[in-house]
């Protein structure tokens, strides 16, 4: 029992990371799948996904996909021009990323209004690099 405690107090700070990821990770991800429960059951197509499609469709736009087609329905919204169509699902997997970016950033960090920032910060940069990407995808 001794070696447990000495072991806890001499990684006390890389318990207090994994504590702090852990429950930023699991709350945020949590209140992600909560939010698209309830879309699903009111029979909706979630904001997150319609606006990373129509940003998406936009930024191969502006890369010059004059033919860009952009159409949404329940399942997902779907991007692109003939033979290079995107299906974007419901629960974007971008977003499942800068949660795990906001729950590192927070385990670093603490929760510090500076980490929240920059947390808050990474979701949206996060997002950022998923639109161009899909927008790559497609021009």
């Amino acid at each position: 029992m001794e070696a447990l405690s000495i072991w806890i107090r001499s990684n006390r700070a890389f318990l207090g990371f994994i504590v702090r990821f852990l429950v930023t990770f699991f709350v945020l991800s949590f209140l992600y799948s909560l939010y698209l429960v309830v879309v699903k059951r009111n029979g909706d197509l979630d904001m997150v996904t319609y606006w990373i499609s129509r940003l998406s469709h936009e930024t191969a736009l502006f890369m010059g996909v004059a033919d860009c087609e952009w159409s949404c329905f329940l399942d997902g919204c779907y991007v692109g021009r003939e033979g290079r169509m995107v299906n974007i699902l419901e629960g974007c997997n971008g977003l499942r990323l800068a949660i795990v970016y906001a729950a590192y950033v927070i385990g670093i960090g603490g929760w510090t209004w500076r980490s929240l920032v920059q947390a808050f910060v990474g979701l949206f940069v996060v997002q950022l690099f998923n639109v161009v990407r899909i927008g790559s995808l497609i021009a």
